[in-house]
Protein backbone atom coordinates (compact mmCIF):
# COMPACT_ATOMS: atom_id res chain seq x y z
CA UNK A 1 0.00 0.00 0.00
CA UNK A 2 1.36 3.60 -0.39
CA UNK A 3 0.65 6.80 1.51
CA UNK A 4 0.28 10.70 -0.11
CA UNK A 5 3.37 12.34 1.16
CA UNK A 6 1.19 15.45 2.34
CA UNK A 7 -0.69 12.92 4.33
CA UNK A 8 2.19 10.74 5.39
CA UNK A 9 4.23 14.51 6.83
CA UNK A 10 0.92 15.13 8.63
CA UNK A 11 1.26 12.16 9.94
CA UNK A 12 4.86 12.90 11.21
CA UNK A 13 4.23 15.79 12.60
CA UNK A 14 1.33 15.63 14.79
CA UNK A 15 2.21 11.88 16.06
CA UNK A 16 2.98 12.43 20.13
CA UNK A 17 4.03 8.42 20.85
CA UNK A 18 6.75 8.35 23.53
CA UNK A 19 9.42 6.54 22.67
CA UNK A 20 11.69 5.84 25.40
CA UNK A 21 14.12 2.86 23.98
CA UNK A 22 14.92 5.46 20.95
CA UNK A 23 15.74 8.01 23.01
CA UNK A 24 17.86 5.55 25.17
CA UNK A 25 19.72 3.79 21.83
CA UNK A 26 20.03 7.28 20.53
CA UNK A 27 21.72 8.60 23.50
CA UNK A 28 24.05 5.29 23.15
CA UNK A 29 24.32 5.07 19.50
CA UNK A 30 23.00 7.90 18.15
CA UNK A 31 24.64 10.18 15.43
CA UNK A 32 27.15 12.91 17.58
CA UNK A 33 28.19 16.02 15.33
CA UNK A 34 25.26 18.26 13.71
CA UNK A 35 22.42 17.24 16.19
CA UNK A 36 20.24 20.24 15.26
CA UNK A 37 17.05 18.37 15.81
CA UNK A 38 18.10 18.53 19.90
CA UNK A 39 17.18 21.89 19.82
CA UNK A 40 13.29 21.86 18.71
CA UNK A 41 10.45 20.34 20.70
CA UNK A 42 9.59 19.36 23.89
CA UNK A 43 12.69 18.09 25.79
CA UNK A 44 11.68 14.97 27.74
CA UNK A 45 13.71 11.86 28.45
CA UNK A 46 11.17 9.48 27.57
CA UNK A 47 10.58 10.99 24.15
CA UNK A 48 12.75 11.38 21.20
CA UNK A 49 14.07 14.16 19.32
CA UNK A 50 13.92 11.78 16.24
CA UNK A 51 10.70 12.54 15.53
CA UNK A 52 11.97 16.14 14.05
CA UNK A 53 14.81 14.53 12.48
CA UNK A 54 12.77 11.95 10.64
CA UNK A 55 10.52 14.67 9.82
CA UNK A 56 12.43 17.15 8.53
CA UNK A 57 14.42 14.73 6.69
CA UNK A 58 11.40 13.80 4.88
CA UNK A 59 9.84 17.19 4.07
CA UNK A 60 12.73 19.27 2.94
CA UNK A 61 13.56 16.60 0.47
CA UNK A 62 9.82 16.53 -0.69
CA UNK A 63 9.95 20.45 -1.15
CA UNK A 64 13.10 20.07 -3.18
CA UNK A 65 11.63 17.16 -5.61
CA UNK A 66 13.37 14.13 -3.95
CA UNK A 67 16.89 15.59 -3.37
CA UNK A 68 18.69 18.47 -1.70
CA UNK A 69 21.10 19.63 -4.06
CA UNK A 70 23.81 21.57 -1.66
CA UNK A 71 24.39 24.69 -3.63
CA UNK A 72 20.30 25.41 -3.40
CA UNK A 73 18.96 28.79 -3.84
CA UNK A 74 16.37 27.60 -1.18
CA UNK A 75 19.14 27.30 1.09
CA UNK A 76 18.34 23.86 2.17
CA UNK A 77 20.95 23.97 5.01
CA UNK A 78 18.81 27.01 6.86
CA UNK A 79 15.25 25.41 6.11
CA UNK A 80 16.69 21.76 7.05
CA UNK A 81 17.47 23.10 10.36
CA UNK A 82 15.80 26.87 11.43
CA UNK A 83 13.97 27.85 9.14
CA UNK A 84 10.68 25.44 8.01
CA UNK A 85 8.16 28.15 8.49
CA UNK A 86 9.79 28.83 4.65
CA UNK A 87 7.67 26.26 3.25
CA UNK A 88 4.23 25.06 3.53
CA UNK A 89 2.21 21.72 2.10
CA UNK A 90 1.81 23.74 -1.24
CA UNK A 91 5.42 23.52 -1.71
CA UNK A 92 5.30 19.54 -1.47
CA UNK A 93 2.26 19.95 -3.79
CA UNK A 94 4.17 21.68 -6.00
CA UNK A 95 6.77 19.15 -6.13
CA UNK A 96 7.35 16.54 -8.81
CA UNK A 97 8.21 13.44 -6.80
CA UNK A 98 8.11 9.75 -8.19
CA UNK A 99 5.36 8.02 -7.03
CA UNK A 100 8.19 5.72 -4.93
CA UNK A 101 9.77 9.07 -3.13
CA UNK A 102 8.16 8.08 0.35
CA UNK A 103 9.89 4.76 -0.12
CA UNK A 104 12.68 5.97 -1.59
CA UNK A 105 13.35 8.12 0.91
CA UNK A 106 12.73 5.69 3.93
CA UNK A 107 15.22 2.99 2.07
CA UNK A 108 17.85 5.42 2.71
CA UNK A 109 17.65 6.63 5.84
CA UNK A 110 21.44 7.00 7.06
CA UNK A 111 20.50 6.77 10.58
CA UNK A 112 19.43 3.17 12.51
CA UNK A 113 17.94 5.29 15.10
CA UNK A 114 15.26 6.67 12.55
CA UNK A 115 14.50 2.93 11.63
CA UNK A 116 14.01 2.49 15.34
CA UNK A 117 11.84 5.16 15.77
CA UNK A 118 9.09 4.14 13.58
CA UNK A 119 9.12 0.46 15.18
CA UNK A 120 8.45 2.50 18.77
CA UNK A 121 6.24 5.34 17.49
CA UNK A 122 3.91 3.34 15.08
CA UNK A 123 3.75 0.52 17.87
CA UNK A 124 4.25 -2.41 15.66
CA UNK A 125 6.71 -3.82 17.90
CA UNK A 126 6.31 -4.11 22.77
CA UNK A 127 7.23 -5.50 25.05
CA UNK A 128 10.11 -8.34 25.11
CA UNK A 129 9.70 -8.40 21.07
CA UNK A 130 10.16 -4.37 21.59
CA UNK A 131 13.58 -5.05 23.93
CA UNK A 132 14.86 -7.69 21.69
CA UNK A 133 14.72 -5.40 18.81
CA UNK A 134 16.55 -2.84 20.34
CA UNK A 135 19.15 -5.25 21.55
CA UNK A 136 19.78 -6.96 18.01
CA UNK A 137 20.28 -3.02 16.89
CA UNK A 138 22.76 -2.55 19.33
CA UNK A 139 24.60 -5.94 18.34
CA UNK A 140 25.12 -4.53 15.21
CA UNK A 141 26.11 -1.46 16.22
CA UNK A 142 28.79 0.55 17.48
CA UNK A 143 29.20 4.09 19.06
CA UNK A 144 32.16 5.00 15.64
CA UNK A 145 30.13 2.74 13.44
CA UNK A 146 26.44 3.20 12.14
CA UNK A 147 25.15 0.22 10.15
CA UNK A 148 21.88 1.99 9.31
CA UNK A 149 21.43 -0.61 6.55
CA UNK A 150 22.08 -3.62 8.72
CA UNK A 151 19.47 -2.48 11.28
CA UNK A 152 17.12 -1.42 8.63
CA UNK A 153 17.70 -5.26 7.19
CA UNK A 154 16.87 -6.71 10.60
CA UNK A 155 14.09 -4.81 11.37
CA UNK A 156 12.49 -5.98 8.02
CA UNK A 157 13.70 -9.30 7.42
CA UNK A 158 13.10 -10.66 10.97
CA UNK A 159 10.51 -8.47 12.40
CA UNK A 160 8.35 -8.46 8.46
CA UNK A 161 8.62 -4.36 8.88
CA UNK A 162 8.80 -2.74 5.21
CA UNK A 163 8.03 0.17 3.85
CA UNK A 164 4.93 -1.42 3.01
CA UNK A 165 4.08 -1.99 6.78
CA UNK A 166 5.02 1.54 7.55
CA UNK A 167 2.60 3.17 5.15
CA UNK A 168 -0.05 0.97 6.16
CA UNK A 169 0.64 2.09 9.48
CA UNK A 170 0.64 5.55 8.82
CA UNK A 171 -2.66 5.06 6.98
CA UNK A 172 -4.10 4.22 9.90
CA UNK A 173 -2.80 6.42 12.21
CA UNK A 174 -4.01 9.29 9.59
CA UNK A 175 -7.26 8.02 10.13
CA UNK A 176 -7.46 7.85 14.03
CA UNK A 177 -6.32 11.19 13.93
CA UNK A 178 -8.57 12.58 11.79
CA UNK A 179 -6.04 13.34 9.10
CA UNK A 180 -7.06 13.25 5.64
Amino acid sequence: MSIEVEKFLKVLEKIDTLTPKTAEFDREYGQFNGRWWDKVGDDCKYFSKQKYHIYLYFFCRACHNGSINKKCDKKCKECYKNELDRFTNKDVSKSKLKDNFLQTKYNSMGRPEMYLWFVEAFGFLNGKDLKQCFEKAAEICHPDKNNYAAVRDMIKNYYHITWDEIADRANEIAGEMGIE
